[in-house]
C-alpha cells in the first residue's frame, strides 16, 4: 500500500488520520512475520459515535492494505475453539475475494 504523495499537505492529512490507531492483536506468519489477520476486541466502548467513526477508518485502512480484520466481542473469559472459528471465517472468506 503506497501511503507517500507528491502533495505534502495531503500525506500529512493522510499520516495524522491513522496515527496513534492501534489493534488489540496482530496475527503474522511465523516464519515470514508477514501480516494474516487484525484482532479487535470490542467493548461497549465500540458503540460510542467516536470509536464507531475511529474503527470505520480503521477498517478502511487494513480492507486497502488487504488485511482481514476480526472483530469480537471482549469479554473476561475466552473459548479457544471460538476465537479460533471467528479467526478461520474471517480468513476463509478473505482467501475467496
Amino acid at each position: 500500500m503506497n501511503v507517500r504523495s507528491n502533495d505534502r499537505k495531503a500525506q500529512t492529512s493522510a499520516y495524522n488520520r491513522i496515527d496513534r490507531k492501534r489493534v488489540d492483536f496482530v496475527l503474522v506468519d511465523p516464519t515470514s512475520m508477514e501480516v494474516q489477520a487484525v484482532v479487535e476486541l470490542d467493548d461497549r466502548s465500540h458503540l460510542r459515535e467516536k470509536t464507531v467513526a475511529r474503527d470505520e477508518m480503521v477498517d478502511q485502512a487494513l480492507s486497502r492494505a488487504g488485511i482481514p480484520i476480526v472483530h469480537y466481542k471482549a469479554q473476561a473469559t475466552y473459548h479457544p475453539d471460538h476465537l479460533l472459528a471467528a479467526i478461520t471465517k474471517v480468513l476463509v472468506a478473505s482467501a475467496r475475494s
